[in-house]
């Protein structure tokens, strides 16, 4: 008996197959890949604020990741989660992997496998993650000019080649101390407290990022 024809689910939770009915209808998509036409996007994109092309370009990376093998539970959201870091770094799209992870509700234990098997298959795969990726999103959140990046990585670039907090410290810590450092010597009326509460950074460690870049640019 098909193990699906049970279940109400759209998704099967045993054997992750997308209900039939489910199959999306590509419309105005233009391509010349006919195997688009009708494509089964998988269902745990569907929280996810992309445009269909995005989508059906992870679920076809997914599928060539699993190389026809299936996946359930943690280890299939682990491997779409690289799927979609890949196809959005191959793309531009500036993305939050932490909200990538919290949707797909995934550990990092559960995303390092999944990494090191989907490289074992393809190659040439990019899914790992930059302070420049980091940045780009915080940039965004901070409703800054994306040109400002420039000035961020140059910033961490020159720090990084001597200041020992940036050679030990997390990217995320680097990141918010980066874009903190540049709000408050720019924007004079830049609100530092409503800052440090949106921030998963704690107020002290970003303070002693911003102290660190200063001594850095000085010298």
């Amino acid at each position: 008996m098909d193990c699906c024809s049970d279940s109400n689910e759209n998704i099967c939770s045993r054997c992750g197959r997308i209900k039939d009915e489910n199959i999306i209808q590509l419309g105005e998509y233009k391509t010349n890949d006919s195997s688009t036409k009708d494509i089964d996007i998988l269902a745990e994109l569907d929280k996810f604020k992309l445009t269909d092309d995005v989508k059906i370009a992870v679920t076809k990376l997914y599928q060539k990741a699993v190389n026809g093998k299936t996946r359930r539970n943690a280890p299939r959201r682990a491997t779409i989660y690289c799927s979609l870091i890949a196809v959005c770094k191959e793309k531009k799209i500036i993305f939050d992997r932490d909200e990538f992870q919290r949707l797909l509700d995934i550990k990092n234990r559960d995303i390092n496998k999944a990494a090191k098997s989907v490289k074992e298959i393809i190659k040439d795969i990019d899914i790992t993650i930059t302070i420049e990726d980091i940045l780009r999103c915080l940039v965004k959140k901070s409703d800054m000019k994306e040109s400002c990046l420039s000035i961020l990585m140059d910033t961490y670039q020159r720090c990084n080649k001597t200041s020992k907090v940036f050679n030990s410290s997390k990217m995320e810590t680097l990141a918010a101390g980066l874009v903190y450092n540049f709000l408050l010597n720019n924007f004079p009326n830049f609100n530092q407290e409503s800052y440090f509460k949106n921030s998963k950074i704690s107020k002290d460690t970003i303070i002693n990022v911003h102290e660190n870049i200063k001594q850095c640019l000085s010298n």
